[in-house]
């Protein structure tokens, strides 16, 4: 049981101490002064953590505040792609720097859930559930906000066509493959998304972990091609340490291609080891390295 009061205000010395109960329904109210909450969490199996602009939490501020030895961190950069650890399929938190959603004010009831700024983030929180905003800053951590994953992503399973890179980038003869794609190497292709923000196309491709951790470097390919073959950008990276992946993990990587214009574009995707430059091979495809991605896009 709390106090309506405590909850809106929390204690002096620690305003956000009810932060958590201010997301959820209570269970009942008493008097119009008290909210009574029944809850029994179940635990936790992940925490991942956005880089950008800075790490929220230290290992010792995660022990205090879940109270849980063992508990999995993966940290990414969230501006450039996302992790969804073992798919999705185990309870998990998002820990982000308060710097990437709106500042907002408390209003009560009810509470309005902050906006991240950047749409990819927003896109990826869709599914997930505001467990607490923190708008303070103390000695030991900056002002955050968690959100929980409580079941798998909206996977855009999705055809492609297998090529070697020598060949032509806009020859789409044959049949193409169904997800998942195995690589020679520890991703299987999954699918690819795509948005449009003014002229700034964001284009996501997503991953299956099949092995890991991973102990090279390697690299995504992101390269947008009109249908004669010209490149119109190249947009490689990775999102998250190699180390930190684990199988059953889903990697989205984030290629941002500014200034496009057009309804009909080839994305051209793969991997490749970072310390030699060679390209992952399509498995079971002699020859092929390079993924071929029909994009209709609109604006």
């Amino acid at each position: 049981m709390i106090s309506i009061t405590a909850l809106q205000r929390g204690w002096p010395e620690s305003p956000d101490m009810y932060a958590w109960f201010r997301q959820i329904q209570p269970t009942a109210e008493i008097g119009y002064s008290f909210f009574v909450y029944d809850v029994d969490p179940p635990p936790l199996d992940w925490i991942a953590q956005c880089l950008i602009p800075a790490s929220p939490l230290s290992d010792e501020a995660i022990r205090f505040a879940f109270g849980q030895q063992g508990l999995r961190r993966v940290d990414f950069d969230c501006t450039t792609g996302w992790i969804y650890p073992a798919g999705g399929t185990k309870l998990g938190v998002y820990s982000f720097h308060h710097a990437l959603v709106e500042h907002r004010e408390y209003l009560f009831p009810p509470f309005a859930t902050p906006e991240p700024r950047d749409r990819f983030i927003a896109r990826h929180l869709e599914e997930a559930r505001l467990s607490a905003e923190v708008n303070w800053y103390t000695s030991e951590f900056p002002a955050f906000v968690l959100y929980e994953q409580e079941k798998p992503p909206s996977v855009p399973f999705q055809s492609a066509g297998a090529r070697p890179a020598v060949e032509s980038l806009v020859t789409f003869e044959g049949a193409d493959i169904e997800p998942p794609i195995p690589l020679n190497g520890p991703l299987s292709f999954l699918g690819v998304n795509t948005r449009w923000e003014g002229t700034l196309l964001d284009v996501e491709t997503w991953w299956m972990v099949t092995e890991g951790p991973v102990i090279r470097p390697f690299s995504i390919m992101g390269h947008l091609m009109a249908t004669d073959g010209a490149v119109l950008g190249v947009s490689d990276g990775l999102a998250v340490s190699p180390e930190e992946l684990l199988p059953g993990d889903i990697l989205v990587q984030r290629h941002r291609f500014g200034e496009v214009t057009g309804s009909e574009f080839i994305l051209r995707t793969g991997v490749y080891w970072l310390d030699t430059m060679e390209r992952w091979p399509v498995a079971n495809m002699p020859g092929a390295d390079t993924l071929l991605v029909r994009l209709e896009t609109l604006q």
